[in-house]
């Protein structure tokens, strides 16, 4: 599972973020299993916190290679220990940095994808946004899952795969987004 979660000012204030996040960060856990990765973009700030809330999981976090630009913001993953499956930095390296505005472009997720999948392997995104993620994971050979919820954000993804030639798409509308 590869996801951007929303911002504060989507729904999420800065004094309530973690607590508000957390049943949703209970769900993707709980999604991925035993056996599956987990990478979340955060601001480095809230990694801590976040870490504290997984006493179950490994929290590793990789700063230099997916930096935004201002240097603020950082995929962490999380692995359950059991599988040993955790990436180490020598595996960033060689990510190119880049000056892009936005630091969910298809190249980063796309090595963000190689490290944490195999071809063949299902990539969720449960905030799929503009589906950089999802791009990225079906040009390396995966299936892809995204959820989202803005319907103009729905809207550009879906014409970006089209932009892309992905002639399978199903596309269905939800109805409840709370988690359980």
């Amino acid at each position: 599972m590869i996801t951007d979660p929303p911002y504060v000012g989507f729904g999420f204030t800065a004094g309530n973020y973690i607590e508000a996040f957390q049943p949703y960060l209970n769900e993707i856990v709980r999604c991925a299993g035993e056996e599956g990765r987990v990478a979340i973009s955060q601001p480095l700030a809230r990694v801590k916190a976040y870490s504290n809330l997984l006493d179950t999981t490994i929290v590793l976090r990789i700063q230099d290679a997916f930096a935004d630009h201002r240097g603020d913001d950082a995929y962490f993953l999380l692995s359950n220990p059991v599988t040993n499956k955790i990436s180490t930095r020598e595996e960033w390296r060689d990510v190119p940095a880049t000056s892009h505005p936005n630091p969910r472009d298809v190249g980063k997720m796309a090595t963000l994808i190689k490290v944490m999948s195999a071809p063949g392997d299902t990539i969720l995104d449960p905030f799929c946004g503009s589906g950089a993620i999802g791009l990225a994971a079906v040009l390396l050979g995966r299936n892809y899952i995204g959820i989202e919820l803005d319907p103009l954000r729905a809207e550009d993804a879906r014409r970006r795969f089209v932009e892309l030639g992905v002639k399978e798409l199903d596309w269905r509308r939800g109805r409840d987004s709370n988690p359980r």
